[in-house]
């Protein structure tokens, strides 16, 4: 294991020899460690003249000498103090990953900070990006498309920023999701050390929220949806519907039930469950499907009824093992929820149906009874509250606990 050296600090004036067209060249900062430079500009340009190659220092004949030495002097502080810290906090501190630090300490620019963030974590999801960068949009749109400092982020310019994104139009939940993706950055410039948590203005301000109505769909609304029989022109919409039922089923996120396929599934003497590690979550989770949604009527449970038929459509393709990792649908989420209103138009269904629609309803169902942290491993919920909003206001628990009562 290579052993970090402390990293070595230097100051460089014309690195790459070269002059503007101002005949100026720029002083930047060399880190070096265990055979690794990295350069930080300073932001400072000066003549050949000015520069006194022996002090590594602006020389006296400059007429803000001492204002750009100290400048200098200041940065090179900055990026001392924070190897010192990083090294007391993790032991070790590598001179790869101290451009992230020194770029924004040095000009304070959190939308730049922002911006760049949002670029360099790649594990985010398109439909996450896209929000993200549009709370950065409307926030550089109320500071007059002008770059947004840490030192203008206060209680008064959140509160500004709040009645603008009310007086463009923006619903309640919509502006409070702006509030928790700025919530995000913050708490990651605190954690960079560029914001002081004192300074955070959400720990005074705190956004409004609107209560939702989770649509869900009732049991005799699935069943017309299971009745439904298409024609030759509609048939393509046979498997958008038995994909949806069997998120429905199952409680699967559109994300993870367009994945499923029969090297997913393992069957014993009680019947198939299935195996699948989450996309979103990366959980792994094994669902008895022979127990859900089970009558005592039927031989076999609603999603096990759904899985016989889509092996017994491709039971050519599996007699041999090349195909059991073939996904059964392959639907993008804009195509299912647009075919998804023809379904509800077909079965007489009123409500908007779509992929996500699936779950909520599962999830509604289902609480009715299986016991909140059952139900919660179940929707791989990192956090109860989650699972929660699904037992508190449910129309199907209180609708039955009524039914119990003797009036």
């Amino acid at each position: 294991m290579t052993v970090l050296k402390p990293i070595q600090y230097n100051i460089v004036f014309n690195r790459k020899n070269r002059l503007n067209k101002h005949g100026e060249a720029t002083i930047q900062i060399r880190c070096y460690q265990n055979r690794k430079s990295k350069f930080f500009a300073t932001g400072i340009y000066i003549a050949p003249e000015y520069w006194n190659k022996k002090r590594q220092e602006i020389n006296t004949k400059h007429d803000n000498a001492l204002i750009l030495n100290q400048r200098i002097a200041n940065q090179l502080q900055a990026m001392r103090e924070y190897e010192m810290t990083m090294i007391k906090r993790h032991g070790i501190f590598s001179v790869e990953t101290i451009g992230d630090y020194v770029h924004f300490k040095d000009d304070g620019c959190f939308s730049d900070f922002f911006a760049e963030q949002i670029e360099a974590n790649t594990t985010l999801k398109k439909g996450t990006v896209k929000i993200r960068r549009g709370t950065l949009k409307k926030l550089l749109t109320f500071n007059k498309n002008k770059k947004v400092y840490f030192s203008q982020i206060t209680f008064r310019f959140i509160s500004g920023f709040d009645r603008y994104l009310y007086s463009i139009g923006l619903a309640t939940n919509s502006v409070e999701t702006i509030h928790k993706t700025l919530k995000i950055y913050l708490n990651l410039a605190i954690k960079y050390d560029l914001m002081e948590v004192d300074k955070n203005p959400y720990k005074k301000f705190t956004p409004k929220t609107a209560p939702v109505e989770r649509e869900f769909l009732l049991p005799n609304e699935l069943t017309k949806i299971e009745n439904l029989t298409f024609s030759i022109e509609n048939e393509a919409l046979e498997g958008i519907r038995d994909m949806f039922l069997l998120s429905c089923y199952t409680g699967l996120r559109y994300s993870d039930v367009r994945r499923v396929s029969k090297a997913h599934l393992t069957k014993s003497q009680k019947g198939y469950s299935l195996k699948y590690t989450a996309k979103k979550t990366n959980k792994t989770l094994i669902l008895p499907l022979y127990a859900l949604f089970r009558s005592d009527n039927e031989k076999v449970s609603k999603p096990e009824k759904l899985i016989h038929k889509l092996l017994e459509q491709r039971k050519e393709l599996y007699k041999t093992s090349d195909f059991d990792g073939f996904p059964f649908f392959d639907y993008s989420n804009q195509y299912s929820n647009r075919e998804l209103k023809k379904i509800a138009k077909l079965a007489g269904i009123k409500k908007s149906l779509t992929t996500h629609l699936a779950r909520r309803s599962f999830a509604t169902m289902a609480a009715l009874k299986v016991p909140q942290p059952l139900l919660q491993q179940m929707m791989q919920h990192s956090n109860p509250r989650e699972t929660a909003l699904y037992i508190s206001n449910n129309p199907l628990i209180l609708a039955n606990e009524l039914e119990k009562i003797e009036w």
